[in-house]
This record gives C-alpha cells, sequence and structure tokens, in this order.
C-alpha cells in the first residue's frame, strides 16, 4: 500500500512555518496506471476555450475518439440503448463544440487538413436524428456567407463540403425528420434550409448543380 501524506505534510515545505494550505484529502505519493488514464480521460471532456490550430487539432482528436467509442458501443449494445446513450450525448456535445470555428475562419484550411469536415457531415447519417440536428446547426453556423468571405481558400472548403456527399447526405436526413415531431426536428429543417441558402449565395451554380444530382 503506498505509503501516504497528510494534507498538513503537504503544508509543512521547507520547514519556514509557511501558512498550511487545506487541499483536501489524503493524497497519495503514487499514482497508478488506471489513475493516470481516467485523468487523460477528463482531460478530453475540458471545453476548449482558446482556438488556434493546436487546439483545433485536439478537439478533432477527440471528436474522432468519440466517433469511434459511438460506434463501439452502439454494436456491443445493439439491444440496450441505456448503454450506449451516454456515449452518444458525449459526441453530440463534441459535434457542437465546432461552432466555434465560425469564429476562426483562418482555421477552416487546417480543419480540411485534420480531416474533421467529412466526419461531421457523415454524422447526418447517424441512426440518432438528435446528433443529425446538431450537425445541421453547426454547417449551418461554418457555412455563413459573412463567414466565408473571410476563409482564405473558401472554394477549397465549399468543394470538401460537396465532396463529403453533403448533399445527399442532406435530402437522407431530411426524409428521416418530422418537423411536426418536435421543436428540434423543426429547428433541424430550418437549419438545412438556411444552410442550402448559404450556400446558394455563396456559389448559386455550384450549389443548384449539385443538389439537382440527388437521386
Amino acid at each position: 500500500v503506498p505509503k501516504k501524506r497528510t494534507a498538513a505534510d503537504a503544508s509543512m515545505g521547507d520547514g519556514s512555518g509557511g501558512k498550511r494550505i487545506e487541499i483536501g484529502d489524503d493524497i497519495p505519493d503514487e499514482i497508478s496506471q488506471q489513475d493516470i488514464k481516467s485523468m487523460l480521460d477528463q482531460a478530453d471532456d475540458v471545453h476548449i476555450e482558446v482556438m488556434n490550430e493546436a487546439a483545433l487539432k485536439r478537439m478533432v482528436l477527440q471528436f474522432q475518439r468519440k466517433i469511434k467509442y459511438n460506434q463501439d458501443m452502439r454494436i456491443k449494445h445493439a439491444d440496450e440503448p441505456d448503454k450506449y446513450m451516454k456515449s452518444e450525448v458525449d459526441l453530440d456535445e463534441q459535434v457542437t463544440r465546432f461552432t466555434q470555428l465560425a469564429t476562426h475562419p483562418d482555421l477552416y484550411g487546417e480543419f480540411l487538413k485534420l480531416d474533421g469536415l467529412g466526419p461531421l457531415v457523415a454524422l447526418l447519417n447517424h441512426a440518432n436524428t438528435d446528433v443529425a440536428v446538431d450537425v445541421f446547426q453547426v454547417i449551418n453556423e461554418l457555412t455563413d456567407p459573412d463567414v466565408i468571405a473571410e476563409v482564405p481558400e473558401p472554394d477549397e472548403f465549399l468543394k470538401a463540403l460537396f465532396e463529403a456527399q453533403l448533399p445527399t447526405m442532406t435530402v437522407d436526413c431530411l426524409l428521416r425528420i418530422n418537423e411536426d415531431q418536435s421543436e428540434e426536428d423543426a429547428q433541424a429543417v430550418q437549419n438545412c434550409l438556411s444552410m442550402i441558402e448559404n450556400l446558394a449565395d455563396i456559389d448559386p451554380l455550384g450549389t443548384a448543380t449539385q443538389f439537382s444530382q440527388v437521386s
């Protein structure tokens, strides 16, 4: 059993008689591998406030991990929704964090390099339409014409959206949503229509062509 030191011991420092610091329960001298893993997992859940290339990379990695974990949990507990619902909520929360990217149009190119856009669009096909609802919200904000106007290479971003099969995913998702069923679904339809309007404002011909090809 690892030797423990108390909060009082921790306050002794160099013996100079400094003020005692209250730090709660006894602290172990050693930390197990399980504790380290737990702390790392908790760190993944920390909301990223400052957006830069490093923060965006971390956000995309968290996103990819949560997609994989949710997929694994759905397969493992296919007949027990309660056991994978937590992973679904976590994934949904991670999706909404990408709205921060709309305030940093200079990072759109980096987002593409990190392969964050494709998986985001693909979630429109998620079995849980609540996730798809938030994807529409995020893409709607990311395609705001005022924001796109500040993106260094806007054509590359639009091209990536279409290559990710956004038009097809959008139509398929809309067919699964009943806007009369809930306020959330109704909002999803509004976000979707607003997103299409954004795309049409930015690239009228390209948007019309892409959506007209959806069968």
